[in-house]
């Protein structure tokens, strides 16, 4: 996200925008973006199955 949409939004909710705060602000953003990608990318991942291994050992000891 470019620094003059982060403070047009920071200015619409309110929060003082700090211009040295900016780069560390986008750079956050980003982050989050890229942490959220596999989750976008794998939209279905609540319709598989989990496979589950199980050790025979621990049922046998439970």
């Amino acid at each position: 996200m470019e620094q003059k949409r982060i403070k047009e939004q920071l200015k619409r909710q309110g929060i003082p925008v700090i211009e040295a705060d900016l780069p560390y602000i986008q750079k956050l953003l980003l982050t989050i973006e890229r942490a959220h990608a596999p989750v976008k990318a794998n939209n279905n991942l609540h319709k598989e199955i989990p496979l589950v291994v199980v050790d025979p050992e621990v049922v046998q000891f439970d």
